[in-house]
């Protein structure tokens, strides 16, 4: 019997390597007949966003919320503003105080001071609208502008703010991680951009892994859209108005609500921005420079003009990086804006700001938020090829197709 079982075990270990690579070629198979078909289960970024209704109990991300309010506007805006919490912060401190009420910093996407100090310096209205997000990169703004602008249905002019955080931040390995780009990438095909959004032998095993036709069927049918990972949102020690004005964390309408009057406040945050900046030359800053200045190449090749702010920061935090690192940083971001026709307001130095205009050592309160935007419409206004641009006859309204999703969405019927 002994005899028996030695001589069976060598077949029933010959059969479990033909099993396995079966079931290997299998699998295989099934993914290029699905990926053959793709197409046919690939969703319109519209279509995904409508059919996820807010009554839906999941936890939805940022990107979410910012794609659906963008989607319903029935008119392109004339100017869009992208950023990280800097820029959002900037703009939900100084609307909630022009407004004089409490404001959601997730849901409240028109930015009010832009509108006013554009208005007081040009003469008429102008409709500005927010697609700043807590964390976002250099390539989240690549990534949303493409998923979400279209030849029918973009802005006349884009104002992106920047600072080094935005290319070098240490706690981001590869653009790929991110909350944005895991949303638009389910939309975007970032093309030979792919090669600079992962990094490192794990990094490209989950994009090879995220790239198979079954994984991505399976989460177009279930429209879980993916969502995680950095942001600026303070510590738990940070206070409520100072987290809500930041606006990180889960995405829950009503959680950061931005009081009119925020209190006299400030926290040093350089030991966050000192582990940010540990290596003022990570592999994340080639990257995030391709996605920089292939959104200034795709902004003008859609006729978008583009004003790109260097955002203002305290010394303390701009002493985290070397001069040379400055030197460098301000000459890469003027090049880039030369070669691509786009305008370089450099406030990263600007004494004007002062530490009474932040809330810590990068972002700006209502104060100097309203000085921000003042700015911002100044230069405008100082711009021949930025006013020319707005004062071109107003976007197309919203499309037929669009506003049956819209109508379906809220009443929940089909649209097909």
């Amino acid at each position: 019997m002994a005899a028996a079982k030695k001589a069976g075990n060598p077949q029933t270990g010959k059969k479990k390597p033909v099993a396995f690579f079966l079931a290997l070629a299998l699998f295989a198979l099934t993914n290029l007949v699905v990926a053959s078909l793709a197409s046919t289960y690939r969703q319109s970024i519209d279509r995904s966003v409508f059919a996820w209704s807010e009554q839906d109990s999941r936890v939805k991300p940022w990107s979410w919320w910012l794609a659906r309010k963008w989607l319903e506007q029935r008119q392109a805006p004339d100017i869009v503003l992208f950023g990280s919490s800097q820029m959002g912060s900037a703009m939900v401190a100084s609307d909630a105080k022009l407004l004089v009420e409490a404001i959601d910093a997730l849901t409240h996407r028109r930015a009010a001071t832009l509108e006013k100090e554009l208005s007081d310096r040009l003469g008429h209205h102008l409709s500005a609208f927010s697609l700043a997000s807590p964390g976002a990169m250099c390539s989240d703004a690549f990534m949303a502008s493409s998923a979400l602008f279209t030849p029918e249905f973009k802005p006349k002019v884009v104002v992106i703010g920047i600072s080094p955080r935005d290319f070098i931040d240490n706690t981001m390995p590869y653009p790929a991680v991110t909350e944005p780009y895991k949303f638009y990438s389910h939309f975007v095909n970032p093309g030979p951009l792919t090669l600079h959004s992962y990094s490192g032998p794990m990094a490209w095993l989950q994009f090879a892994m995220e790239s198979m036709p079954c994984r991505k069927l399976g989460e177009s049918i279930q429209t879980s859209l993916a969502s995680s990972a950095g942001t600026n949102a303070p510590g738990d020690k940070a206070s409520n108005a100072l987290a809500a004005v930041l606006g990180g964390g889960d995405a829950v309408p009503g959680k950061w609500l931005v009081p009119c009057v925020i209190p006299p406040m400030w926290a040093d945050n350089t030991k966050e921005y000192t582990r940010r900046f540990k290596d003022p030359n990570p592999p994340v800053y080639t990257a995030e420079k391709a996605f920089f200045n292939t959104f200034l190449e795709k902004m003008a090749a859609d006729d978008i003009r583009v004003l790109v702010v260097g955002m203002p920061s305290l010394s303390m935090n701009r002493k985290l990086l070397p001069d040379s690192f400055w030197l460098q940083f301000r000459s890469s971001i003027s090049s880039a804006c030369l070669t691509h026709n786009a305008q370089f307001l450099d406030l990263t130095g600007n004494l004007n700001f002062e530490k009474s205009d932040y809330l810590d050592t990068v972002h700006l309160n209502a104060y100097g938020g309203q000085k921000l935007f003042a700015q911002i419409a100044s230069t405008i206004k100082e711009n021949d090829s930025l006013c020319a641009k707005l004062s071109a006859p107003n976007n197309l309204t919203l499309s037929p197709a669009r506003s049956n999703l819209r109508t379906a969405a809220k009443t929940g019927t089909s649209t097909r």
